[in-house]
């Protein structure tokens, strides 16, 4: 399986922050199995963790850059802004592997 990377910037809309400088990274087919997912995410020493679904809300970090690994299932998760111009995000994986969010 190939891996895909697409970048994304995204404009301050003045409500969400965006930054110019950092895009959003999409790794398609980066990861094969949670548990990879899982040594990465503790080699790497990031924390505040939880599986399961994401929030149905808008919002942003402002002290902190966030990982999602999303390993099963399907889910449509917009990033970027919330006014004009959405960026809906479909992300699709296998059927066997799982599904973990990160920040």
């Amino acid at each position: 399986m190939e891996r895909e990377t697409q970048t994304y910037f995204f404009p301050d809309d003045g409500r969400i922050p965006n930054h110019p400088d950092f895009p959003l990274v999409v790794y398609q087919n980066a990861l094969k199995d949670t548990g990879l997912a899982e040594r990465i995410v503790i080699r790497h020493g990031w924390s505040n963790s939880w599986s399961g679904s994401v929030f149905p809300y808008h919002h942003y970090h402002s002290n902190t850059h966030e990982v999602l690994i999303a390993l099963r299932g399907e889910a449509v998760i917009q990033f970027g802004r919330e006014k004009g111009g959405c960026h809906p995000f479909q992300i699709r994986r296998r059927s066997r592997d799982s599904s973990r969010s990160r920040t």
